[in-house]
């Protein structure tokens, strides 16, 4: 709230974001009133309310601008969606439910952000999309091939437990022969037995180039792979390949 004084007079005016009092000139006990509306504005930092979930509930507009964090318990037998007012807020939300939780503005039309059981989350709403207040979390796919592979030879695999993205082109990701390549050779990045890229090792040259388009998204219970080319290179040994994975829920 802003407290405006002016010949004497006071008025507090209330927040755009939270539901506090307005008082206008002339009301006697003005210190009462800021008081009770820095409770409330302390609430709105601090306070925090328990949902028994529901497969799809929304928050009322007095929950989400009064109190910061949302405890979601119970249990029920698929994802749930928490729907938050249209407005701007900074929030926080824990996942108590044996579920995802899938937390979206209602009616925005845009971008949520899902909450894993055990998971807690700070958030922004920006009125249109909910957006997550950490910074991006990666995965490094790392393998070492000391042996020159064989022809279609699968050389790495493992199944992943989360949600990720390769990005176009493997921004972030690298590539090193210690023993370079003859000819012109590829390494194809699997997804589910299905090259979704590759890492490209030219003619007599140790750093890697990669070639991903379009970007390729993972869940979990996909498997995530590298296989030498049908005929493999005279001499391409000894290399190096590190895949940035982006984390995605």
């Amino acid at each position: 709230p802003r407290l405006v004084v002016s010949n004497g007079g006071y008025t507090l005016m209330a927040s755009s974001h939270l539901a506090l009092t307005d008082a206008a000139d002339g009301v006697e006990n003005i210190e009462q009133l800021i008081t009770d509306n820095f409770e409330q504005v302390d609430q709105a930092m601090n306070g925090g309310l328990t949902h028994t979930d529901t497969v799809t509930f929304s928050l009322t507009a007095a929950e989400f601008t009064s109190e910061f964090i949302h405890t979601l318990t119970g249990s029920t037998a698929g994802q749930i969606t928490l729907n938050v007012p249209a407005s701007r807020r900074v929030f926080a939300v824990r996942n108590s439910t044996g579920n995802a939780v899938l937390v979206q503005v209602t009616g925005g039309g845009g971008a949520g952000v899902l909450i894993r059981d055990g998971e807690l989350k700070i958030l922004l709403s920006d009125a249109t999309d909910i957006l997550e207040t950490r910074p991006p979390r990666y995965r490094i796919i790392d393998h070492h091939q000391v042996a020159a592979p064989g022809n279609s030879q699968k050389i790495y695999e493992e199944v992943l437990t989360r949600n990720y993205t390769l990005p176009s082109g493997a921004t972030g990701s690298q590539g090193y022969a210690n023993t370079t390549a003859t000819s012109a050779a590829t390494v194809d990045i699997l997804k589910n037995g299905s090259s979704v890229g590759t890492v490209n090792f030219a003619s007599a040259t140790a750093v890697a180039t990669f070639t991903v388009s379009p970007a390729a998204t993972f869940v979990a219970g996909d498997r995530i792979g590298l296989q030498g080319q049908t005929t493999a290179d005279a001499t391409l040994a000894d290399f190096l390949v590190a895949l940035r994975l982006l984390e995605t829920d």
